[in-house]
């Protein structure tokens, strides 16, 4: 294994907490790497990065967490420390949680399945060449982006909200009057859901925005 001149500073987020700690025990075996931060969601990890004296060369992180996703976590720490790099761990394989993370910035995925040998070679490939992609990642998820196979559809702020509350069990007027609005203003903001997801009912609405990363129940 190639040997780094300087340690190489790591933050890792993962809601798990037995991973994080099995991951990050580890990694401190080995004196190439060290882990400076561990946060148990995205939102975490941001305070503890806005409050570091010396900031992680690389960030490691999980798509589904609590507070924070992967998502989220990636657009914030590419709008404030643009060059810092983002590696994901994750167990989703989905082509459409594949494409919005890389064109969230982030510069490798790994699967929760590796052994920790290929993690740490990830981390040399990003430190070395800017990118790493795993076997379970690479043509297959390339290719979708290149051939733009999936699309991910932009909503305003008020369909996320209409998107958000579809998982409850509340009617339309219902929501409608939890959100200050008319059942008909309700009613054209689902029906530009439908148009932009491409379904025709509220369940296939929710399933699709699953999938797609829009919505996590």
């Amino acid at each position: 294994m190639k040997r780094f001149t300087e340690p190489l500073l790591l933050a890792y987020a993962e809601d798990h907490t037995i991973v994080r700690k099995g991951i990050v025990s580890l990694l401190h075996a080995d004196t190439d790497i060290q882990v400076v931060i561990e946060a148990s969601d995205g939102g975490h990890l941001i305070q503890q990065l806005e409050a570091a004296v010396t900031l992680p060369e690389v960030c490691l992180i999980d798509i589904h967490m609590p507070k924070m996703d992967g998502f989220e976590c990636t657009s914030v720490i590419k709008r404030q420390w643009p060059d810092m790099k983002i590696l994901v761990l994750t167990a989703l394989t989905e082509n459409i949680y594949i494409m919005k993370m890389i064109k969230a910035g982030v510069n490798g995925f790994l699967l929760k399945g590796c052994d920790i040998a290929e993690v740490k070679s990830a981390l040399i490939a990003i430190r070395t060449v800017g990118q790493y992609y795993s076997g379970a990642f690479n043509k297959r998820s390339m290719n979708a982006m290149e051939d733009k196979l999936l699309t991910i559809p932009v909503l305003t702020k008020r369909e996320h909200e209409v998107l958000r509350l579809s998982v409850s069990d509340l009617a339309y007027p219902e929501i409608a009057m939890e959100l200050g609005v008319s059942v008909r203003s309700i009613q054209g903001i689902r029906d530009s859901l439908f148009r932009k997801l491409e379904v025709h009912n509220r369940a296939s609405l929710v399933a699709k925005a699953v999938r797609m990363g829009l919505l996590y129940l």
